[in-house]
């Protein structure tokens, strides 16, 4: 993607997409559309007005489908295939979808893990104060090395992040960045074990999904589910979700998208996704069928998501409850030892 794609965003994408459906639908050329929709965003600043100029301009030159897919990712641009070739407020509709489903994913999915965050960070914060001030003035009253095991533990930490707080912020930073790598890249035999906790979950679930409403926008504009599509849509994909696309694909010619995931045995999409897919995929117009109950499953993706993160919020807690008793010991210690 181009460095004005980063403007080009998700929630941008979805509104510019469903406006132009929208204006295309009512049988208005796709010229005027792109101006009036150009004039419509070009206070929300320079770089989406930019983006939206080259698309206006790439009409003339005919190489709107090229545009597009400098600005957006595989998933989105593949619906423009057929562009020229039928309904433009389709594909705008189906382009639209898409960048809206990837947003309500990824909300949903922030929203969840945003209270581990916030106890990861706050219990940071706590033993840097801690060090600072707190277990330096109690070591003045009484020696750190008379203190039971538990407490110079939780002493020897809150000290250590008092004396290296940027030192904290690169081993975190170490920390996500193996993480991601892993996360993005490996496919061993434990992977799948992996995918069932998180926040391995969350991204089996985020990419999961996002490639279960690709597949039925794809299929709702007359694109073949087929392991030419497979292929496409594993091409600019991490190696994780291409090794799970292309389980897929190898079974894809002989059976239908939902007995084919179920096929692959790695949960992807996701188990219950799968399940409804199969049974779907085997009527004559499953595309509006399935369409309703994938739009009731991500309204109901919050809540899943939550509830993956559930049992990790509960470690935390406990992790938290057990910091602060100890720290509580300490005081009521040293208390005594003055007393």
């Amino acid at each position: 993607m181009n460095i004005k794609g980063l403007f080009f965003n998700r929630r941008m994408r979805a509104e510019v997409w469903l406006m132009l459906a929208d204006l295309t639908g009512t049988g208005m050329e796709l010229g005027r559309a792109l101006d009036l929709v150009g004039k419509t965003f070009e206070k929300r600043g320079p770089g989406i007005k930019s983006v939206l100029e080259e698309l206006r301009k790439s009409l003339s030159s005919d190489r709107f489908r090229e545009v597009v897919r400098k600005y957006t990712p595989e998933s989105e641009s593949l619906i423009f295939a057929k562009f020229g070739h039928g309904s433009d407020a389709d594909l705008f509709r189906a382009a639209g979808r898409i960048a809206e489903v990837e947003a309500e994913i990824h909300s949903a999915i922030m929203s969840a893990i945003f209270r581990p965050v916030f106890i990861l960070v706050m219990m940071t914060v706590l033993l840097f104060f801690l060090g600072k001030d707190f277990y330096p003035t109690l070591m003045l009253v009484s020696p750190m090395e008379d203190w039971p095991g538990t407490w110079q533990t939780v002493a020897s930490a809150a000290l250590y992040v008092a004396d290296n707080p940027f030192m904290i912020f690169i081993y975190l930073g170490l920390a996500y960045a193996v993480y991601k790598v892993v996360q993005l890249n490996y496919v061993g035999p434990f992977r799948t074990r992996l995918d069932r906790i998180p926040p391995f979950s969350l991204y089996r679930l985020k990419v999961g999904a996002t490639f279960t409403f690709v597949v039925l926008e794809n299929a709702a504009v007359g694109n073949s589910i087929n392991s030419n599509l497979m292929r496409t849509l594993s091409k600019d994909s991490s190696r994780y979700a291409k090794s799970r696309i292309m389980a897929i694909e190898k079974s894809i010619s002989s059976m239908n998208i939902g007995a084919a995931a179920i096929e692959a045995g790695m949960d992807f999409p996701d188990p219950e996704l799968n399940a409804v897919l199969e049974a779907y995929a085997e009527q004559k117009n499953w595309v509006s069928s399935f369409r309703a109950y994938a739009e009731s499953w991500l309204r109901r993706l919050e809540a899943k998501v939550k509830t993956a993160v559930s049992a990790l919020n509960i470690v935390l807690m406990m992790i938290t409850a057990a910091f602060i008793a100890v720290v509580g010991q300490t005081i009521f210690g040293i208390v005594n030892v003055i007393n």
